[in-house]
């Protein structure tokens, strides 16, 4: 039996709870968003069917997690039915009252236990929108499950769906900068295609937590607003490394959520990198923050296109290489999403400068030298170095040369009791299978 759990997560982050008497003449909690969690993965409805690792979706920390049951299901017959729904609960099919992430988890548990997840979540947008105020609030809503739809972006689950069953594309589809940009059908997509088709984002954040810091060391920071792009960007210029941390992670989320300030702090990178992940002063926390930047700017292709001239990437190649080595682990992980953007960004918008032979190379030696490390990294760091290895092994024989001379331990990653993560076990099979092709 596996247990099979609701994460219950509030859209408006205690708004409804402070508005809700006053605007509706009623009180409500919040606005509900539901994943389910089971088989050790939480699933949910975003940009699709969507699933991560618990409590590390795109959604914060949930408002409340509820038990639901155990189930007989096995984790075969689950992924079976989710590919059987994947059409009705697409990009193309949300609707805010009768197709929403939380019909996508009452199905869930009806299929895996034959309960109802609770009515007072299901019931709230009906309420909501029937009240004398529901015109009003329906596109404050719209826009929040807009703005979650888009940082689901990337995390979305892949079936097998018949070849003549084609996947609507939506015509706002252009508007979402993180999705796949051509049209295609689900079963078209290949192994290797998953890693690189969407970039890997980085959008969780408490941004009272962050402002509350930067006003801690300058209160000429604002508490209770976001702080003005230009007064972040000039700051983290300027700051000293042991406190221009916060900084840093306010840009991670601004250059997420504007392609203009992506393509303008891009301009930066080198520097930051310089500064703050190469020099022999740095801190972990700077370090680790603009690698993040770093990871977010593959958000748009605009900024992607700025990072991947030779000047930036060469800086970027070496310093996230070096950063593969860090004693924390915190910053290898990043380092190693980092890597997986950098390699796909190529696949992803062709017309994008490729990396060139020197920096290929010495990426590929630095991965292989972390995945062989003792002890072995963990799923996080290990999987997308994993997932990248195979991009650029993918129709590259001097990759597949490099890799090999190199000496990767794939026996490492094969077995559940050395690699109990599936994810890891599935990137290492396929790696295997690219280079004894």
């Amino acid at each position: 039996m596996t247990t099979v759990t609701l994460h219950v997560y509030d859209l408006s982050q205690g708004m409804a709870r402070q508005l809700s008497s006053a605007f509706l003449g009623r009180q409500i909690d919040g606005i509900w968003h539901t994943g389910i969690e089971v088989y050790g993965r939480e699933y949910y409805f975003g940009g699709g069917i969507c699933s991560d690792a618990p409590n590390q979706t795109p959604y914060g920390t949930p408002y409340s997690v509820e038990s639901l049951g155990s189930t007989s299901k096995t984790k075969e017959e689950f992924l079976t039915f989710l590919g059987s729904i994947c059409r009705q609960f697409s990009l193309e099919s949300y609707h805010l009252l009768e197709n929403n992430c939380n019909n996508f988890s009452d199905a869930c548990s009806m299929f895996l236990l034959d309960k109802h997840i609770p009515q007072y979540i299901l019931d709230l947008p009906a309420e909501a929108m029937n009240s004398p105020l529901g015109p009003m609030i329906r596109p404050i809503i719209d826009q929040m499950q807009a703005v979650v739809r888009n940082q689901s972006a990337g995390h979305e689950e892949v079936f097998n769906v018949p070849r003549n069953e084609r996947i609507p594309q939506s015509q706002n589809s252009a508007n979402i900068t993180t999705v796949a940009r051509e049209e295609t059908s689900i079963d078209q997509v290949s192994d290797v295609k998953r890693y690189w088709r969407s970039p890997v984002l980085l959008s969780k954040a408490n941004r009272r937590a962050i402002r509350n810091k930067l006003n801690q060391f300058d209160s000429s920071f604002p508490v209770d607003s976001d702080p003005p792009f230009s007064k972040v960007l000039s700051a983290s210029r300027t700051w000293s490394v042991d406190k221009v941390f916060p900084l840093l992670d306010y840009l991670r989320l601004y250059v997420l959520e504007d392609s203009d300030y992506a393509s303008t702090v891009a301009k930066d990178l080198a520097s930051f990198f310089e500064r703050f992940v190469a020099a022999d002063d740095t801190r972990d926390s700077a370090c680790m923050m603009t690698l993040r930047i770093a990871v977010n700017m593959f958000a748009h292709k605009s900024s992607t296109a700025i990072i991947c001239e030779a000047g930036v990437s060469k800086v970027a190649i070496v310093t996230l290489c070096a950063a593969l080595e860090s004693t924390n682990p915190q910053v290898r992980k990043t380092a190693a999403l980092l890597a997986l953007n950098y390699v796909g960004a190529a696949k992803r918008y062709p017309d994008v400068r490729k990396l060139d032979e020197d920096d290929t190379v010495m990426f590929l030696y630095s991965a292989v030298m972390r995945l062989n490390a003792d002890p072995t990294p963990n799923s996080d760091e290990a999987t997308p170095l994993m997932q990248a290895l195979a991009i650029l092994a993918d129709g590259s024989e001097d990759a597949k040369g490099c890799i090999s001379a190199f000496e990767l331990n794939m026996n490492l990653y094969f077995k559940k009791e050395s690699c109990p993560d599936d994810d890891t076990r599935t990137a290492a099979e396929r790696l295997s299978r690219i280079l004894s092709a």
